[in-house]
């Protein structure tokens, strides 16, 4: 082959390589560089949505914790506040049970002293006792020295009149005694009122009440003729009370 043949092939072959060397920079070059720019993108974005996703995912688990931090000392304040309930409720149960009983005797205690200022009664009747004997006695129950003094200027020479004296001295002590008991029932009931039922309240308020009636009406000094079947009356209601009171009583002590 001729240099000029030659020639020719090589610059058909370099024209050739420029032709395809220019195809491939305008056609394909443009698209890989395009498609590797996406690619770049793309993992780049991923990137990118990984760590928001793991931003949001670190801040939600913080909040979570928080919520359950708070969560937990409402819970733990509820459980305070329930437990304290709970040994209220057992405290106010107990104060009940030594309550109801306590009342129960004292009314029922004031009601027996009353009952006994009237109807039969065992009395003494000092016959046989000496002076001496008969001072002893009054001074053990309280008398005053004016009316140990007065019995006794009586006793040797004027008996009747001295019996008379002491058994009326003695009637005023029997009268101040169960006024004395019925004191102790009424301030019993209102320093306990917190721990009674409505019921127990009511019941218990209208026996003391009858009470403090029927012992006026039994008391000699008042100076007023009190009809019997008022008393009886009274005596019937406070009866009938004391037995509601008791049943009510029971029924509050064992059923809760």
């Amino acid at each position: 082959m001729d240099i000029f043949g030659t020639l020719t092939v090589s610059t058909v072959i370099s024209a050739l390589i420029t032709f395809i060397g220019g195809l491939f920079v305008k056609s394909y070059l443009p698209t890989y560089m395009k498609e590797r720019g996406k690619n770049l993108a793309t993992k780049k974005d991923i990137a990118d949505i990984t760590r928001k996703t793991e931003e949001v995912k670190s801040e939600f688990l913080s909040k979570l914790e928080l919520e359950k931090k708070e969560i937990n000392i409402e819970i733990e304040k509820v459980k305070l506040e329930q437990n304290q309930l709970f040994k209220n409720f057992e405290l106010f149960t107990q104060k009940r049970h030594e309550c109801y009983p306590e009342l129960y005797k004292l009314l029922e205690v004031a009601n027996g002293q009353i009952r006994q200022l009237r109807g039969s009664r065992r009395t003494l009747t000092f016959q046989n006792v000496s002076a001496t004997d008969i001072e002893n006695f009054m001074r053990e129950r309280n008398f005053t020295s004016y009316d140990v003094d007065s019995i006794l200027q009586n006793w040797d020479n004027n008996k009747p009149v001295a019996l008379q004296s002491l058994n009326n001295r003695l009637r005023r002590i029997e009268y101040e005694d169960a006024w004395s008991k019925y004191i102790e029932a009424n301030d019993y009931f209102f320093f306990n009122q917190i721990y009674m039922s409505d019921d127990v309240e009511r019941i218990a308020y209208e026996i003391k009440n009858d009470l403090h009636d029927l012992w006026l009406n039994y008391d000699l000094d008042i100076g007023v003729a009190i009809p019997l079947e008022e008393n009886q009356r009274l005596i019937q209601k406070i009866d009938l009370n004391r037995q509601q009171l008791k049943s009510i009583m029971r029924e509050e002590l064992y059923s809760r």
